[in-house]
């Protein structure tokens, strides 16, 4: 479940392909020490890592949160430098159906993303919290 939880907070910072118009926030391209912090009914003692991220883009887009092609991002609503928003994804051989609730606020040097993360898988239901936290540290490496 923290794998699952990591894939959905990070997807953030691999998927940077180019979105659809949608609602965005501004974020500064750089090198980003990302802390992710989660926990899941599973294992409610929270787990830690921190790892460093090179965004390249501009723009944040609810649609670079997604774990793959067959997910939705509905409900979007912008206020400020805030994105709220649901994750529907239908499962596939690598995961069960899941939804989630979804939370990123960016500032000049911050990027924060925040989510809730309910599945099902044989009968029974796993949620997830998770809060990644990620400070400009730099310039991306070359």
């Amino acid at each position: 479940m923290f794998k699952l939880s990591l894939i959905v907070s990070f997807a953030v910072l691999a998927s940077f392909s180019t979105a659809w118009a949608e609602e965005s926030l501004p974020v500064v391209p750089g090198l980003y020490s990302v802390k992710s912090t989660t926990s899941s009914n599973l294992s409610p003692e929270p787990k830690s890592v921190t790892e460093e991220h090179c965004i390249p883009i501009d723009t944040f887009t609810p649609s670079m949160t997604l774990p793959d092609a067959t997910c939705t991002a509905t409900n979007v609503k912008k206020s400020g430098n805030k994105l709220r928003f649901d994750i529907t994804c239908p499962g596939n051989d690598e995961r069960p159906p899941m939804t989630s609730k979804a939370e990123i606020v960016t500032t000049k040097s911050t990027l924060n993303i925040k989510m809730e993360i309910v599945n099902t898988f044989e009968d029974k239901v796993y949620s997830v919290n998770s809060l990644s936290e990620g400070k400009r540290i730099g310039d991306c490496k070359k």
